[in-house]
């Protein structure tokens, strides 16, 4: 099975902006100006607390990470939840571009740690309950930021410090693990009927090497119309059972060398695809290839009909 790809209109949940100045749909509210508050039991429409009404932004406006631009969140206390201020833009609804939502607890602040046979909220080891990182901040790709892995002894397994991070759970650049020992930076090797453990010769025996990614000069970035915006974003909130995820920009990549290739069909259809920076770059550049491994449900491309899903 052979798949190209003309077009790429990649739809970006993580809050982007643009250039100021320039006005754009509001994310709040999808451009109608209203929003359904919370009354009691019920709801009722009010002024979107973003636009006031207008259903227009500044495209410097960047809405809150954390609570979507509600300014509220769901708080637990005791065995239920209550509506609390967001403790990223403190019930703003808006937020700084600086502001990056910490990548271990999602912008909480706090993490479910284990505790005996249960677990407990602790403040979280990266941001020390801050919810939000410094950009230079990154998640280690061995422990996911945990600073321990699972090390095994005897029959069972063990928490050990982490071999990349040495427990920090985070690293100072981008990396990746290394694709020879999957992190753990020695390998196997066979000498006569005995197997010993040496350093791995790919990552020199650190676990991870060095992300560099760079995009391909073939592609071509497109801005995209209001008209195309709100097409996008009226998919994007029909698509979700849950209605949680709120389009923040849209970004059509064009990529001629595979547009020259390209035949229309008349079975077309708008599907999502998540995956790693690393892949969509290679998307970009050579479009979707079968991969070596099964997936889930074996060799194939996956997409989805909810966002959420591929998310």
């Amino acid at each position: 099975m052979n798949l190209s790809v003309t077009l790429f209109l990649i739809v970006l949940i993580t809050m982007a902006t643009t250039a100021k100045g320039k006005p754009v749909p509001c994310g709040r509210c999808g451009g109608s100006g209203q929003i359904n508050q919370k009354v009691g039991f019920g709801a009722m429409k009010t002024h979107c607390n973003i636009c006031k009404g207008s259903g227009k932004i500044d495209s410097s406006v960047l809405l809150c990470p954390r609570c979507s631009g509600t300014g509220n969140i769901n708080t637990k206390v005791g065995f239920g939840f209550m509506e609390t201020h967001c403790n990223i833009c403190k019930g703003k609804g808006t937020v700084d571009p600086s502001v990056i939502l910490c990548p271990r607890c999602s912008g909480k602040g706090q993490i479910n740690q284990k505790v005996g046979f249960g677990f407990m909220e602790t403040s979280c080891n990266i941001c020390k309950g801050a919810g939000k990182v410094d950009p230079n901040v990154h998640l280690c790709p061995r422990c996911s930021g945990k600073g321990e892995i699972k090390q095994a002894m005897g029959f069972t397994f063990v928490d050990v410090q982490c071999n990349v991070c040495h427990g920090a759970g985070k690293v100072d650049q981008p990396l990746t693990l290394c694709p020879t020992c999957i992190g753990q930076g020695q390998v196997n090797k066979q000498t006569g009927f005995t197997t010993a453990k040496e350093p791995c010769s790919t990552c020199k025996g650190k676990g991870v090497i060095p992300t560099t990614v760079r995009p391909s000069r073939d592609t071509v970035l497109q801005d995209v119309s209001l008209e195309e915006f709100k097409m996008v974003a009226d998919f994007v909130a029909k698509a979700q059972a849950s209605k949680s995820l709120v389009l923040s920009s849209v970004v059509k990549i064009i990529n001629p060398s595979l547009s020259a290739k390209f035949v229309g069909s008349k079975n077309e259809k708008w599907l999502f695809h998540g995956s790693r920076l690393e892949s969509c770059i290679a998307i970009c550049q050579g479009g979707y290839k079968l991969p070596d491994h099964p997936g889930m449900l074996g060799v194939g491309v996956y997409f989805a009909l909810d966002p959420n899903k591929s998310i």
